[in-house]
C-alpha cells in the first residue's frame, strides 16, 4: 500500500535528522550513483546516462522519471505503464554506448512492495546470458544488491503486486577492463600483452593480421600484475605479408580490443649459399696466363694461381697477390673488342670490390637474384634459426645473378680459396 505524502514527507525529515547524526562514511571513488533527479519529471529515459555508463529500455515506450509518495527519495525510475512495466539496465562503455562494458558492486532500492515475491530482479553477462535472479524478500523499500561483475540487469513484476513497483539510487562501478599489447617483434619471436584489473577471467583470441590469418593463441586467461608472453612461431607461419596482432578479451561477455602494428613478410624456406673475396695467396694450383684490362680494353699479360682465377669467376672477385682487389672482366672479352686468344674466363680488371648496393660487404650482408619480387637494396631480412636467439638479420647489398628466387649469397669475409659452403636452408623473412 502507498503511503500518503505527508507521512512520507515526515519520514524523510527524520531519516535526514539520523543520517545528520551519523557517521559520513566516503564513497567510493569509481561508484557511479544515479538518484533520478538529473532529469525533469516525465522524462523517457534511454541512453542519457550513457556517459556514466548505463543505457536504459524497457516494456512499451521504456521507463521514465516520475515522483512516487511512497519513496521517501523520491523521484523514481517507473516502468511504462506507471509502476508496472518492466525496467532494464545495460552497462557500457562511458561516452563509447556500442561497445559492451561490465559493471560490478550493482545496488538499487525497489518498491513499494505490498507483496512478498511479488517482483524479480534478473541479472546477466553481456551476451545476455542469465547469471542468477531474485524476487523481493520485503514489503515495502527493499535494497537489492547484486553480486559479482554483471553485464545487464532487469526487474519486472511475476506475481500479484497491485501497487507496483519504482527504482531508486542505482549505484554502481563500471570496470575498466583493458587489454593491452606492449610488444609485438618478430625478431625477438615475442608478443607481450597486459590483461587488468587483476583477477578478472575470460577468453583471449590472440590474431596475427596479414594475407592470412593466424590464431596465435585462443584460451582463458585471468588478469595478473605481470605481462603474458606469446610467440610468433615464425617457422610456422604462411608465406605472405603481415601487418598487426590483434588481441580480444572476452570477460562476461564484454569483448576488450587491441592492436599492435607490425610489419614483415615470409618469404618462405630459403636455401642461403655463401660467397666471399678470395685471397690469391690462400690459392694453390699452378701460375697460368691471365690478363690484367683497363678501361681502354688494353690487355696485360700476366699469370695467376689457376685455382684462384676459377675461384674470381665463381665469386665475381678476389684479391690477387700482385694487383690487389681484381673483378672478372665481361666487357673487353667481347668480340668486337678483339680480345686475344685464351682471354676468356681468364680476364680481370683492377677495381674496388663493393656490393651492387654501394656500401661494404661483410658477414652481415646478403646478394638477391636482379629484379627480385619482394628483395630491394637496403631489405633486412631474418633468417629464422641461423646463429643464437631466434635467427641472424642481415642486410641486401649485393646482386646475385645466378641465384633464384628462393636462393640468398651471404658474403663472409673468409678469404679461403676452397671449403665456403652453404649455410643451409631457412625460413627468411623480410623485415618490412
Amino acid at each position: 500500500m502507498r503511503r500518503p505524502t505527508v507521512i512520507l514527507l515526515l519520514a524523510a525529515v527524520s531519516l535526514l535528522i539520523i543520517a545528520t547524526l551519523s557517521p559520513i562514511r566516503p564513497a567510493h571513488a569509481a561508484l557511479t550513483t544515479i538518484t533520478f533527479s538529473e532529469f525533469p519529471i516525465n522524462t523517457f529515459i534511454n541512453a542519457q546516462y550513457s556517459p556514466l555508463g548505463v543505457i536504459f529500455t524497457g516494456s512499451n515506450n521504456g521507463p521514465f522519471i516520475t515522483t512516487d509518495g511512497a519513496n521517501p527519495t523520491s523521484p523514481v525510475l517507473s516502468g511504462d505503464p506507471l509502476f508496472q512495466g518492466s525496467i532494464t539496465a545495460v552497462f557500457v562503455t562511458p561516452f563509447d554506448p556500442a561497445r559492451p562494458a561490465l559493471a560490478r558492486s550493482v545496488s538499487f532500492d525497489a518498491g513499494y512492495f505490498d507483496s512478498i515475491g511479488s517482483t524479480t530482479v534478473s541479472w546477466y553477462d553481456s551476451n545476455n546470458v542469465l547469471l542468477g535472479s531474485q524476487t523481493n524478500t520485503q514489503t515495502g523499500i527493499e535494497r537489492f544488491n547484486i553480486p559479482n561483475s554483471i553485464g545487464v540487469f532487469s526487474i519486472q513484476v511475476t506475481s500479484n503486486e497491485p501497487a507496483g513497483y519504482a527504482i531508486d539510487n542505482l549505484s554502481f562501478e563500471i570496470v575498466a577492463q583493458k587489454v593491452d599489447i606492449t610488444d609485438a617483434d618478430i625478431t625477438n619471436d615475442l608478443i607481450r600483452v597486459v590483461l587488468s584489473p587483476i583477477n578478472d577471467s575470460g577468453r583471449l583470441v590472440l590474431t596475427l593480421i596479414g594475407d592470412t590469418n593466424v590464431t596465435l593463441f585462443d584460451g582463458t586467461l585471468t588478469g595478473s600484475g605481470t605481462p603474458y608472453e606469446f610467440h610468433f612461431n615464425p617457422t610456422q607461419l604462411p608465406a605472405g605479408q603481415f601487418r598487426r596482432v590483434d588481441a580480444v578479451w572476452t570477460v562476461s561477455g564484454a569483448p576488450n580490443q587491441a592492436s599492435r602494428d607490425v610489419a614483415f613478410r615470409v618469404l618462405g624456406t630459403y636455401r642461403h649459399s655463401q660467397y666471399n673475396t678470395p685471397a690469391e695467396s690462400s690459392c694453390g694450383g699452378a701460375p697460368v696466363r691471365a690478363f690484367i684490362t683497363n678501361s681502354s680494353c688494353n690487355f696485360n699479360q700476366t699469370t695467376l694461381l689457376s685455382r684462384f682465377i676459377s675461384q674470381v669467376n665463381l665469386n665475381g672477385s678476389g684479391r690477387s697477390i700482385n694487383f690487389g682487389d681484381v673483378k672478372r672482366e665481361f666487357n673487353c672479352v667481347r668480340q668486337q673488342n678483339n680480345p686475344p686468344p685464351g682471354a676468356q674466363m681468364h680476364s680481370f680488371r683492377q677495381a674496388v670490390i663493393a656490393p651492387a648496393c654501394g656500401g661494404a660487404l661483410d658477414n652481415s650482408t646478403v646478394a638477391r637474384r636482379p629484379g627480385h619480387p619482394y628483395l630491394v637494396c637496403g631489405d633486412q631480412i631474418l633468417i629464422v634459426g641461423l646463429g643464437a636467439g631466434v635467427g641472424t638479420i642481415k642486410t641486401v647489398t649485393d646482386l646475385c645473378p645466378g641465384c633464384p628466387v628462393n636462393q640468398l649469397d651471404n658474403y663472409t669475409t673468409d678469404p679461403a680459396c676452397s671449403g665456403i659452403t652453404d649455410l643451409g636452408r631457412y625460413v627468411t623473412i623480410r623485415l618490412r
